[in-house]
């Protein structure tokens, strides 16, 4: 793994030079879309729309490394679904009756479900590594007021999963570089050589903590006032960027109220398409969002058009 492709890492695209807080606005409209559709199709092409973001500012590898976790946890999402729900008509299997849980019945809706809130996991973890991705973290900060400890601690926050795997890469190679085989030997040993990283690594974090407060003490952070200041200037790209985002999550509310995105799992699953509104609604939906990932690509194919938007 190379902790390097989870950080920002500018590129040139129009995507990674919109204004943060309409960056912002776009990727977390996704984030509000996911939790509020349950219905398959929908929550599908908010993943698409993901792997579409990434390709278009060629960060696939990185993407891929936040996916790893995130099909971590979806595993065990599908896992304790299988143990703990009963409820669904279809059953698939049924097991014999264990100690203390009796059997484990396991139904084409608990499987549908499961599967449904992994993929509004994974959806989330891509919003997140989208935001690592597209906005330089000394932007996001001058999102908030000069001096502000909310805006500082966010943008620290969001480093600090990237950093600690970067600081972790590279006590590994130097561990490996001085003869110490991290990996070699049985259990015991391998523990005992990942404990020896993990005493480097927080001895690391906490020297990069006092870095980051003498630099910070060296800047003047909370002495006082600000002597200049001067914010990102909003230009064409990012209102229409803003428009299509909060349009988009006005017309999934609408569908959502009027049961046009509507989907329920149990006792059995209803049909993936209610009526024409549906196709209509999603691809409605779509196209609003993919507003942005058109722009950029419009500016990748004739580079002048992002100096006139």
């Amino acid at each position: 793994m190379n902790p390097g492709r989870l950080l920002y890492q500018d590129k040139g695209y129009l995507l990674q030079h919109l204004h943060p807080a309409a960056a912002l606005s776009w990727l977390g409209v996704q984030v509000v879309l996911a939790l509020l559709w349950q219905h398959p199709l929908f929550l599908l092409s908010l993943l698409l729309l993901s792997a579409v973001t990434m390709v278009s500012i060629d960060a696939l590898a990185g993407w891929e490394e936040y996916l790893k976790a995130g099909l971590l946890m979806s595993g065990l999402i599908v896992l304790i679904n299988l143990l703990t729900v009963r409820s669904g008509a279809t059953v698939l299997w049924l097991s014999p009756a264990f100690p203390v849980i009796g059997p484990i019945a396991v139904s084409l809706e608990s499987l549908t479900y499961a599967a449904v809130m992994s993929l509004r996991l994974l959806i989330v973890i891509s919003v997140f590594a989208a935001v690592n991705l597209l906005i330089h973290p000394d932007r996001l900060l001058r999102l908030f007021p000069p001096g502000s400890r909310s805006g500082l601690l966010l943008s620290l926050a969001l480093r600090f999963f990237p950093q600690i795997l970067l600081q972790y890469q590279r006590i590994r190679d130097a561990a490996q570089t001085r003869g110490i085989a991290v990996q070699a030997g049985g259990f015991r040993r391998r523990l005992q050589a990942q404990s020896w990283l993990v005493q480097g690594l927080l001895l690391s974090a906490l020297d990069g903590a006092l870095d980051t407060a003498e630099s910070m003490s060296a800047r003047g952070f909370g002495s006082g006032g600000c002597s200049r200041w001067q914010p990102y200037r909003w230009r064409l790209r990012d209102w229409l960027c803003l428009s299509s985002s909060l349009l988009a999550l006005s017309v999934g509310g609408v569908a959502e109220y009027l049961g046009a995105s509507s989907f329920a799992f149990y006792p059995t699953l209803t049909p993936l398409w209610n009526g024409p509104q549906t196709p209509l609604t999603l691809g409605m939906i779509t196209l609003l969002i993919m507003l942005p990932l058109v722009l950029n690509r419009g500016c990748r194919l004739f580079p002048a058009m992002q100096s006139k938007i």
